[in-house]
């Protein structure tokens, strides 16, 4: 799959999504988002559709998480050393 400027795409590190969907905080409680995955690039695994700009991903913790929990936000500082 090719992806260029016109296809907005993010990428995840290892072990936050399943290849089919990762959870993101909606309104202070956790929901599951169905994605698809434009496969791996090395550093992690891409997400081709499924997820908009600013939508808050849970990337620890992920194991204990079910639909309807309530859960705060703690935004992490992005990692800009990829590369």
């Amino acid at each position: 799959m090719e992806f260029g400027d016109d296809v907005p795409s993010f990428l995840w590190c290892f072990g936050v999504v399943d290849e089919s969907h990762v959870f993101i905080v909606d309104d202070g409680k956790v929901a599951i988002r169905r994605i698809k995955t434009g496969g791996a690039n090395g550093q992690g695994v891409i997400v081709a559709e499924g997820l908009s700009g600013g939508e808050q991903v849970i990337v620890e913790g992920i194991q204990s998480l079910r639909p309807g929990m309530p859960v705060k936000a703690n935004p992490a500082a992005p990692n800009l050393n990829q590369g």
